[in-house]
């Protein structure tokens, strides 16, 4: 470690923006589609912790395996091994490893009950995204520079 300016620096980044207020989001509702052919939409609340700021997105199950896809194709290289990261890295790769993602159903998608098995399933995965993308914990500039922006933006558009 060596002194730069007014931080630390290592592999970790020690800015101010690690001291910003946290994310705070769940899955507040879920909405049906209407009619066939119209995908069933999950309407994520997110919340910066000790602000007034609130605001509601609406993904679909799709949009969900894609982030989950991009997230683990950035922490698995050729060859099944893990890329050299920072701890806070390695935890979140193996959490997400760890998650039982809700599976993928083609014909029945609608039904009620598997409905009610991806909110559960995708409520989990909005708490493991938001406890690791969104802590006061400083990161390594694999995680701000590349998992932050895209997480980021799941939550925001």
């Amino acid at each position: 470690m060596y002194l730069a300016d007014d931080c630390f620096h290592s592999s970790i980044t020690c800015q101010p923006d690690s001291l910003r207020p946290k994310l705070v989001a769940k899955l507040l509702n879920v909405k049906p589609s209407p009619r066939v052919g119209t995908p069933t939409q999950y309407v994520l609340q997110c919340t910066l912790d000790r602000t007034d700021l609130e605001w509601t997105v609406e993904r679909r199950y799709s949009d969900f395996r894609e982030l989950r896809k991009v997230l683990h194709a950035f922490f698995l290289r050729r060859g099944g091994g893990a890329r050299p990261q920072c701890f806070g890295c390695a935890w979140f790769a193996q959490t997400l490893r760890g998650y039982w993602f809700p599976r993928r159903h083609l014909l029945c998608s609608r039904s009620p009950d598997v409905v009610n098995q991806r909110r559960v399933g995708l409520h989990q995965f909005v708490l493991i995204l938001a406890s690791h993308t969104f802590s006061a914990v400083p990161k390594c500039t694999s995680c701000a520079d590349a998992i932050f922006p895209i997480v980021r933006d799941f939550f925001l558009r």
